[in-house]
């Protein structure tokens, strides 16, 4: 357990993955700094997490608060600051662990060396992953399952402590998850054929009341639809759909969607059968981003072809 780790992480999700990283690299301190951005629910759900979650006891945390869309003279000099203060105390570390590689504070502060391993941001760790080159990679802690480059090594996220979190919860309500999607919002389909295949999923399950988790993107006006749907109740949530074992009253028996990193990522933690519906984008402008999240997804979980509509 000689040496101590850094963390470094901005949002809810990269805080999960950082805490169980420290249990996975056990060290004699973990160093965690938090960036504030003062983006949305960001900051208070990042605070609220730090009272729920079990932490290491050789833990020291460290927070700033750096505005993420509008900077100023204040700002730019945190920046110079954190810098230099990562710089200088890059090589005290055993291990330096980062949240989304593609942030442009991160990239800014953090002395890129061999220290440094990536935290899941999401599906951000595919496309992450595939610009990496022999040349130009760094090492992962991750739950995907991925190739490594060249001497690039892959450390698997088991997410150990939020599954005994789970198991030493209370009985919960068990229901089917189905997670929303900004299918419509996006473009990618329309409102209508969005609703409809939604509807279409529901009639499988007629005898079983779902909770259809509403992405934070999708209108109120199509939600206030689905929520017409028979046996479908539409289910806000105040945090990400990631941190469900720890805030929700309620667990799923069975999850189901289209496509999603929430799939992935709940699949793993609660082990039930989890299910990808797979539309038709044939038309849609998107349709091989899309066949390729299908193909991935296929690796996690079930992906089962809805009919085409006339």
């Amino acid at each position: 357990m000689a040496g101590k780790n850094l963390y470094l992480i901005e949002t809810p999700f990269q805080l999960l993955n950082a805490i169980e990283a420290m249990y996975a690299f056990p060290a004699s301190n973990n160093d965690l700094y938090i960036r504030y951005s003062d983006s949305g629910k960001n900051d208070s759900q990042l605070k609220d997490l730090l009272e729920k979650i079990k932490l290491p006891a050789n833990l020291t945390i460290n927070s700033f608060f750096i505005n993420a869309e509008r900077w100023n003279l204040k700002d730019a000099l945190k920046m110079t600051f954190y810098f230099l203060k990562f710089k200088r105390e890059a090589k005290h570390y055993k291990n330096i662990f980062i949240g989304n590689y593609d942030s442009r504070f991160i990239k800014l502060v953090i002395p890129f060396n061999s220290k440094i391993i990536l935290i899941d941001d999401g599906l951000k760790t595919i496309s992450t992953q595939n610009n990496f080159t022999s040349n130009n990679y760094f090492d992962w802690f991750t739950i995907f399952d991925l190739q490594p480059i060249a001497t690039q090594k892959i450390f698997k996220n088991e997410l150990k402590n939020l599954t005994s979190l789970i198991k030493q919860q209370k009985a919960k309500q068990t229901t089917v998850l189905f997670i929303g999607s900004k299918l419509s919002e996006e473009k990618i389909i329309s409102e209508d054929y969005n609703l409809e295949i939604v509807s279409q999923i529901a009639k499988e399950y007629a005898k079983t009341q779902i909770k259809y988790v509403a992405h934070r993107a999708e209108s109120k006006e199509k939600l206030a639809k689905i929520q017409k749907i028979k046996n479908l109740e539409v289910v806000q949530l105040a945090y990400p759909i990631e941190l469900l074992p720890i805030y929700g009253d309620f667990e799923p028996s069975l999850i189901i969607s289209f496509y999603s990193t929430a799939l992935i990522t709940l699949s793993k933690i609660y082990k039930v059968e989890t299910i990808g519906y797979k539309f038709d984008y044939s038309k849609s402008k998107h349709k091989n981003n899309i066949q390729r999240a299908y193909d991935y997804c296929a690796q996690f979980f079930e992906i089962k072809n809805l009919p085409k509509l006339d």
